[in-house]
């Protein structure tokens, strides 16, 4: 079932508009400049945008203000590790060896990650 923007948008807490936080991720993953970006509207949990970047095509995840930090970790643990394994996920990008990036302007604690998207196919965009 395909969500409306403010349904999507409804699922995180970020203090500034959700164009300035791509920008920030894009920034802190090195991603280079954000060419395009598009809400992927399908899932159930999470806010997850497309972004084509200079150094290609990522998806950026906003977790869901209700996960509990442990329960992020646990996750970013096993899709490192299915990784790892050469399992179809999602490649996490890190900077200095951290895979989350905490934005600091959040009214809580939302926490982002960013993954090379090895194909369109990937990306479950339809």
């Amino acid at each position: 079932m395909r969500k409306t923007y403010q349904e999507l948008l409804s699922r995180v807490d970020i203090a500034q508009p959700l164009g300035e936080m791509l920008q920030e991720i894009a920034r802190h993953y090195e991603l280079g400049r954000i060419e395009q970006s598009r809400l992927i509207t399908q899932g159930y949990d999470d806010l997850n945008v497309l972004l084509m970047c200079e150094q290609g095509p990522f998806v950026a995840k906003i977790f869901n203000k209700s996960k509990a930090s442990a329960t992020i970790e646990d996750y970013i643990r096993v899709q490192t590790a299915l990784a790892t394994r050469r399992l179809p996920v999602p490649r996490i990008c890190s900077v200095s060896g951290a895979g989350l990036f905490r934005m600091r302007r959040s009214r809580t604690s939302a926490v982002a990650w960013a993954s090379r998207a090895a194909s369109r196919s990937d990306l479950c965009l339809r």
